[in-house]
């Protein structure tokens, strides 16, 4: 799927394969109307890295190649979109060709998978990756790896 992302091997150079997200921050978006020779478009600048199975001395998940990656998604049709705020950490982002659908020029279902904060959905004629580099986050209060809340002791319950 990613080989028809262009750019995408500014990530899979990285990751080895097309990263899941899982856990990844979006930062910023910004939407554009396009003009006379653009489309309307979403740029997304996403704090992506490989979770391991290893744990550090502290109990929290190493983490590897955190990666600031900019999406473009041009060509934007039905945005959905809410939820954005200080914390937007993704479940995943889902890119699904649905050039099958014969939506004329619409080739990609794109949804943001909110954890928490942001999430989106909308449908779109290309995706791209602008750009892809290593990126050190600012730290999270109280955070003592910067990037993730500590594991809560004993078995999981649900908030509330």
């Amino acid at each position: 799927m990613p080989a028809e992302v262009a750019g995408a091997d500014a990530l899979t150079s990285i990751f080895g394969e097309w990263p899941s997200f899982h856990d990844a921050e979006v930062l910023r978006m910004r939407l554009d109307r396009g003009g006379p020779r653009t489309r309307a478009h979403v740029e997304a600048d996403v704090h992506v890295f490989a979770m391991t199975s290893e744990v550090d001395e502290a109990g929290f998940s190493v983490l590897r190649d955190h990666t600031l990656v900019t999406l473009r998604f041009d060509g934007i049709a039905e945005l959905e979109l809410g939820g954005f705020n200080d914390q937007n950490a993704l479940f995943a982002l889902e890119l699904e060709d649905i050039t099958d659908r014969q939506l004329d020029v619409l080739r990609w279902s794109i949804r943001f998978d909110s954890s928490h904060g942001v999430g989106a959905t909308f449908l779109c004629e290309d995706v791209s990756v602008l750009a892809a580099g290593a990126d050190t986050p600012e730290p999270l209060p109280g955070s003592p790896t910067g990037t993730q809340s500590p594991p809560r002791p004993g078995p999981y319950e649900p908030d509330g």
